[in-house]
């Protein structure tokens, strides 16, 4: 009994463990499979992937070679944009000149303001005078000195930026420190602010105003000078209304009463304002608008203009 027991036995392992073993064969390979299958799965995903990616590729390719022209066109354009700027300044001033010959001849509608700035830049004031002429949308001149401080830069860079005419005032105004000496010490002294200028804004200016006026000099002195201006392409220009804000205690109205006052009965008008006075900053909106109901409109000074002595 025992021995048929252990018969049995046998024969199941015999017959048994062959059976797990294909059992275990089976199901490891179904997981092999299934993993094969994941895998093919997940090469499949990544090759539409990469199939879309190069499609989108291709697509922004396509893009940047059918723009390539235009991009190459503005970037030609930022290349030019010193020439046009310089063009499109002189057309402005030939019909700036054009309308002043108009309005002195009795045959323009509005009268002409040249408002002219000078002895700046100051950190103080120039940057509000700059506020209050791009709120009203006015282009003047400015008659800058020499001040070589980094504090400065980037009032003297706003000027250019916004527009306005940049003029020679000589680089030190030393009217009792000897500029007034010689030609040479003043010629001397408006090559200097000359070439700080040019190397500040890379502008080249041919406008000038004598330090106090054109007056300040002798008779003698002032024809040797303008003889000597002359033979480097300066015009100089003085002013035939005068704010008086560097005369003694002016305030806001002395300062509006001078310029409205001073611009009645004038077709064309040089107006003297200096940016370091705190007055004719307060007064400078009321000017604008009493000049503009006056029919006066404002232009920033230029070589060619009738104001401009050559």
């Amino acid at each position: 009994m025992v021995k048929t027991q252990s018969n049995f036995r046998r024969f199941i392992k015999l017959v048994f463990n062959p059976f797990l073993c294909l059992f275990f064969l089976i199901i490891l390979n179904m997981l092999m499979i299934t993993k094969i299958f994941c895998i093919n799965k997940i090469k499949e995903q990544e090759m539409n992937i990469d199939k879309q990616s190069l499609s989108y590729i291709k697509e922004i390719y396509n893009e940047v070679i059918n723009e390539k022209p235009i991009f190459e066109e503005k970037v030609n354009d930022l290349k030019d944009i010193d020439n046009k700027i310089v063009k499109i300044k002189e057309k402005y001033f030939k019909n700036a000149l054009e309308y002043e010959k108009k309005v002195l001849a009795g045959e323009g509608t509005k009268k002409i303001a040249y408002l002219t700035i000078d002895d700046g830049p100051y950190k103080n004031y120039t940057p509000s005078f700059l506020n209050v002429l791009d709120k009203y949308d006015i282009l003047s001149t400015f008659f800058l000195l020499g001040k070589p401080n980094e504090m400065y830069d980037e009032i003297y860079q706003r000027i250019f930026d916004s527009g306005h005419t940049i003029a020679n005032h000589t680089y030190s105004h030393a009217i009792w420190g000897g500029l007034y000496a010689s030609a040479s010490s003043f010629i001397n002294d408006v090559l200097k602010q000359e070439k700080f200028l040019e190397e500040k804004l890379g502008v080249k200016t041919n406008i000038l105003r004598f330090p106090g006026g054109s007056t300040t000099a002798s008779s003698s002195l002032r024809n040797s000078i303008i003889t000597r201006l002359r033979s480097l392409n300066y015009g100089y220009v003085d002013w035939n209304v005068s704010a008086g804000d560097s005369e003694k205690k002016p305030n806001k109205e002395i300062v509006y009463n001078n310029v409205i006052n001073g611009a009645k009965n004038k077709k064309v008008i040089v107006i003297l304002m200096h940016d370091f006075s705190y007055h004719s900053l307060s007064a400078l909106p009321s000017i604008i608008e009493q000049l503009q109901k006056m029919d006066f409109i404002f232009l920033p000074l230029f070589y060619e203009s009738s104001k401009i002595k050559k």
